[in-house]
Parts: C-alpha cells; sequence; structure tokens
C-alpha cells in the first residue's frame, strides 16, 4: 500500500489541456527560439510550412494561406465571401466561442442548429430546418476529429441556394471522407494549431480554399496574406514561452510542484496568453493580433509537429483502441454508411456521465486532469449566453449531451503506464454508477 501511495505521488500530470503535444524537443525548439528573436520574423519558415501543409493535404500550394490562429483563419473566409451586417451563419452549437466570435466580428447574425447525439455533429435536417434567404454561408465542425458523413449531402444542399460551406478542422487534421482529407472537400477549411489541438504552435492555424472557387477570390487573399504586418516580438516571446513553462508543470513530483508555481507566476504576470482572452468570452471587440501575420518563430515549431504527425497520430488511435477494449464506451460512434468511407482521427476520446463533477475530482485525485468540451453548448462556461444570441431549447439534444461530457486524453507523449492510469481510475468509479 505505501508502494502504492509513494508512486501516485511521484507520477507525472496529465492534463488533456496542458499543451498536450509537447515533448521535450519541442521544448528545445521553442528555447532556441527564444534566444534567437532575429528568427522570429522568418518568411521562409512560414512558407515552408506552407508548401508542407499543402503537401499534407495533397492539394496545390497557392490553396493554403497559413495564419496567427485558427479564428483568423474563419475571419478571412466570411470577409472574402463578402459575409456582413444583414447576413446569417449557420454554425452547430456543442462548440467552442472562438467560432462564435468571428461571425459577430464580421456584423453577421450566428444561426445556432442542433446536433445528432451519437455523432456529436450537425445533420442535413437541422440545416435545412435554419436556412432562410439570409443565410451566406453554413460552418461545418468535424467534432473531436469525427468527420461529418453528410458533408457532401450539405454541400449539394447549400450550393443549390448559393451558400457556402466552410469546414471546421480544428479538431480534425489527418481524418478523411472517401479519400478526401477534411478541409479540401468545402469551399473552404480552417485548422487551428493551438495548443491542445492535432498539431501545436501555441497559436496558428491554416486557410484552405476549394480550386473550385473563382480566381477572384484566390486574388483578393493573396493581397490580404501579402499586406498583413508582423505582431509584435513580445506577443511572439508570450507563445514562446508557454512550452517551455509548461513543461515544468509536467515532471514528477517535487519538481512540478517548483513548476505549477512558476507557470502559475507566469499567467498571473502574462508571461504567457490564454487560449482565449476575457474579451472574447463576453463576446467582445476582437484582439488586435488577430490581424497580424503568422510568424517564423511558431511556423518552425508547427512544421516539427507536422513532420512527426503519423507516428503521434498512430499513438492516439492506439490510445483509443486501449479504452475500446477496456470497456469504455466513446460517444462519438462511427458513423454506418455505406455510402462513405469514414478516417477519424481522436483528438480526444469523448465519453457520457452521469455525474462530471465526481468524475473530474475523481481523475484529479489521481493527478489526471479531463477535458471539458463542451460544458455548454458555447463554452467554455464562462461564456455568458445572454451575449451569444443562444436562447435556452433551441438545440435540445446539445442542452442535454453538455452536462454529461467529460473528455478522456489520447494525446501522443502518454506512456503505457498512465494510458492503464487513465483505465484503472475510469474502472474504480464503475461501482458508482456514473455512466450513462
Amino acid at each position: 500500500m505505501e508502494q502504492k501511495r509513494r508512486k501516485r505521488k511521484l507520477s507525472k500530470l496529465i492534463a488533456i489541456g496542458l499543451s498536450p503535444n509537447i515533448d521535450g524537443s519541442d521544448v528545445k525548439l521553442a528555447f532556441k527560439s527564444l534566444l534567437n528573436p532575429k528568427s522570429w520574423h522568418d518568411k521562409n519558415e512560414v512558407e515552408a510550412l506552407r508548401s508542407e501543409f499543402a503537401s499534407f493535404l495533397d492539394i496545390a500550394v497557392p490553396q493554403v494561406y497559413p495564419t496567427i490562429s485558427g479564428r483568423a483563419a474563419l475571419i478571412h473566409a466570411l470577409n472574402l465571401i463578402g459575409v456582413s451586417k444583414g447576413d446569417e451563419v449557420i454554425m452547430q452549437v456543442f462548440n467552442c466561442v472562438a467560432v462564435l466570435d468571428p461571425i459577430l466580428w464580421v456584423g453577421a447574425k450566428p444561426v445556432f442548429v442542433d446536433i445528432k447525439r451519437n455523432t456529436l455533429n450537425t445533420t442535413l435536417e437541422q440545416i435545412k430546418k435554419k436556412t432562410t434567404d439570409k443565410t451566406k454561408a453554413i460552418i461545418i465542425q468535424h467534432t473531436f476529429g469525427l468527420p461529418n458523413d453528410e458533408l457532401d449531402a450539405i454541400i449539394a444542399f447549400a450550393h443549390s441556394k448559393g451558400i457556402y460551406v466552410i469546414e471546421d478542422c480544428a479538431h480534425a487534421l489527418g481524418a478523411e471522407i472517401d479519400d478526401e482529407p477534411v478541409g479540401t472537400i468545402a469551399d473552404f477549411g480552417i485548422f487551428s494549431f493551438g495548443r491542445d489541438k492535432m498539431i501545436s504552435s501555441v497559436f496558428g492555424g491554416a486557410l484552405v480554399l476549394s480550386k473550385l472557387l473563382p480566381q477572384k477570390l484566390f486574388d483578393e487573399m493573396d493581397r490580404i496574406y501579402s499586406s498583413l504586418e508582423e505582431v509584435d516580438d513580445s506577443w511572439i516571446k508570450r507563445q514562446l514561452l508557454h512550452p517551455v513553462l509548461t513543461y515544468l508543470t509536467l515532471l514528477p513530483a517535487p519538481l512540478k510542484h517548483l513548476g505549477k508555481l512558476i507557470h502559475l507566476l507566469g499567467n498571473r504576470y502574462g508571461l504567457m496568453s490564454k487560449a482565449t482572452s476575457l474579451e472574447e468570452k463576453a463576446c467582445g471587440a476582437k484582439p488586435s493580433w488577430l490581424d497580424k501575420a503568422y510568424p517564423g518563430a511558431l511556423a518552425k515549431l508547427a512544421r516539427k509537429q507536422l513532420s512527426e504527425f503519423h507516428v503521434a497520430n498512430a499513438r492516439r488511435t492506439t490510445i483509443a483502441g486501449e479504452y475500446i477494449s477496456a470497456g469504455i464506451k466513446n460517444a462519438q460512434v462511427d458513423p454506418r454508411n455505406a455510402h462513405h468511407t469514414i478516417k477519424r482521427v481522436f483528438l480526444r476520446f469523448p465519453v457520457l456521465v452521469d455525474n462530471p463533477e465526481q468524475v473530474h475530482q475523481k481523475f484529479k485525485e489521481n493527478d489526471i486532469i479531463l477535458g471539458d468540451w463542451y460544458d455548454q453548448v458555447i463554452a467554455p462556461k464562462e461564456v455568458d449566453l445572454k451575449n451569444t444570441g443562444y436562447e435556452k431549447g433551441q438545440c435540445p439534444v446539445a442542452e442535454d449531451v453538455c452536462p454529461h461530457i467529460i473528455n478522456l486524453p489520447t494525446y501522443p507523449r502518454m506512456t503505457d503506464d498512465e494510458v492503464e492510469r487513465v483505465i484503472r481510475t475510469f474502472k474504480s468509479l464503475r461501482g458508482e454508477e456514473l455512466e450513462s
């Protein structure tokens, strides 16, 4: 018993939202960049990422535009198609304020659609109910890396009405529908390289344009892309410090306690940036850095993780398989569709439970911090839904799912022992009848 207690005390923290992708080599790369500020605005790094990302998606380089975040990519897409005041943009709930805000920032009205319980994605039926003559765009989220298997039908419906379709692939880099990478199927694809996405550069993303779009949209995006100003060095420094200071919290005890203190102080004194600002959570003004160019210092971090993607993704799939083999039920069931072949990725492993607070606490006692995507229809919980335009009862399935969702970690640096620790902790809850 004493040996078990000592083992738990010396265990590393498993934290699903705390820069889960980074390992020692990422930290070294970020630290080396910190010491070389002359390289922070190296456009060659950005263009190299552009080329490598296009190759990864098997599309032409001119279709890809690296952006300072996934939010910036969405803003560009909405601006390119002229979305403005008086227009409506359909988006699914069970989503993040980072998708809602760009719609508000361009002056449009978000129109919310519900999800399907066993996929956590929206449906054509839901979209048809909310489409009007004011609908200018539809945003389709591939939730947690499971592609929306109705995408082709949604695109056909939208195009018949003159409506553009934007794939939100923030969770889904590497996923495919009928051997086509998500993000290349609809009119636009937006990707995020945020701190807890499939690849991470703390902030960053990409906009992908369909080769079928009119040339004038490419010309306009070329103009925007080439005219973006460089972001401030102080902003870049905060992003590079994030993996360095975060990694200290992931060391075994007692070093992790010192790391937590340093991380806490870093957050308190602005040495690191938040994933979402207070203004964004309040559906307020757009942060000024969103109008800036993606810096070379972060592109270098993204390039490194992209080069390791297939190994990392295979590890995620293995971990998800371990959970399934242990009898843990994934909240998302792969769609059985005779017309499509779906290849999913496992950004997170969502599970429905009766008492999430109790589950979170039990895991925390074992040094495991679970994810809470999405604990309200427009997350995080600090978002006041009154500011979003959402009215209770609009999307009943999502409202029912949100109070019961937890996310188990699937990130690639998890060891076999850590995966077993997650499984063992979850199994210890079975006697308390917490599963839905």
